[in-house]
């Protein structure tokens, strides 16, 4: 996927080396989606050098008349709005656009969605092309994206009006999903130390696509022995124990067993300072005095790559623990100190180290 959306590689021949790869929560290999294909492809020719490009799929036998179809004919791109209504139903409720049921099903008959459900009603299971019948599809589709929304406390329904909630700006201020901070509200009052925190930072969706490659579990379990608080109770093939195992290690600058992880983490810190901040608000508002401090601590020792009850020494470039204590017995214990520190003063103290 790195090399579908992420890298302008352009290349005169482009090989995809098989169409499939493994999907750690339903622990088998599962297809490309065609359009990631499609990307790959895209990258054959390189401008201004060629005048064609030269693509190769190696793909199982069984499934090179698939390809070839898709390759030689017009391919239909669906909508997945279906999949992802209720955060687009929570933003539009929080910007004020929708304010009631029949506002969300006026919304729907102006998407993409809605133009492709009367072109192919059968991918999305829409059985009665009647006017009644898709009017009735669209209210049940908002209906239960309403429901979910006002279970997690996102929204409040009152008769036909709908209301956002704290809850629901938070989520659609930090782009996030709604089932996120419906976790983060239920655990907010249980967060009582730092690893808690972790825990619950972890358990976000936004991390729950972090890829776990085949026999990575054997890797986190690995890992799981040399980092702080290792991995609690957490599967070893989840990809939310995985985000726990980066951020340790990158808090507590352990070496990673694989250069896929520091792809891996970065894809993960992406994410973090967000996700993070929303968990500080929904603690804030909650009231939990205890669980924000603990969730800001968290969010400092991410920042400066340091535990919160670590020198403050080991955020500088290069310290080590022999380092800073051949620092502490030149009686250089803070960063002021170091600073205005003459060199004779400095040289002995790290060669003592």
């Amino acid at each position: 996927s790195t090399l579908a959306w992420g890298v302008n590689l352009p290349a005169h021949l482009v090989v995809v080396k098989g169409t499939e790869f493994y999907d750690a929560p339903s622990k088998r290999y599962v297809d490309f989606p065609i359009t990631d294909v499609l990307q790959m492809m895209g990258r054959a020719g390189r401008p201004q050098f060629d005048t064609v490009g030269i693509a190769v799929i190696m793909v199982h036998a069984p499934k090179k008349s698939f390809y070839k179809r898709f390759l030689y004919e017009p391919f239909p791109v669906e909508s997945g709005l279906s999949d992802c209504l209720h955060n687009h139903l929570n933003a539009e409720i929080v910007s004020g656009t929708i304010q009631c049921k029949q506002h969300a099903v006026d919304y729907l008959s102006w998407t993409y969605f809605f133009r492709r459900l009367m072109r192919n009603p059968s991918y999305y299971h829409l059985t009665d092309t009647s006017p009644e019948g898709i009017s009735e599809y669209l209210t049940a589709l908002v209906q239960q994206a309403l429901e979910d929304l006002e279970d997690s406390e996102c929204i409040e329904v009152e008769e036909e009006d709908i209301v956002a909630t704290t809850l629901g700006r938070i989520a659609a201020y930090y782009y996030l999903d709604y089932t996120t901070v419906q976790l983060f509200a239920k655990r907010s009052e249980s967060i009582d130390d730092e690893f808690s925190a972790l825990e619950t930072l972890s358990d976000a969706t936004e991390f729950a696509e972090l890829p776990v490659r085949h026999n990575e579990e054997h890797l986190n379990a690995d890992l799981a022995k040399t980092v702080r608080y290792g991995a609690g109770e957490g599967a070893m093939e989840s990809a939310h124990t995985k985000t726990n195992l980066l951020i340790q290690a990158h808090i507590g600058h352990q070496s990673l067993p694989i250069a896929d992880y520091n792809t891996d983490t970065r894809t993960v810190f992406e994410q973090t300072g967000r996700v993070l901040q929303a968990l500080v608000d929904v603690c804030a508002d909650a009231g939990f005095l205890g669980a924000t401090l603990h969730v800001m601590k968290l969010s400092q020792s991410i920042s400066q790559a340091c535990w919160a009850d670590q020198d403050p020494l080991l955020t500088l470039p290069y310290m080590s623990e022999q380092v800073v204590g051949g620092l502490k017995r030149g009686k250089l214990n803070f960063l002021r100190h170091l600073i205005k520190a003459r060199r004779d003063q400095v040289n002995p103290a790290l060669r003592s180290s």
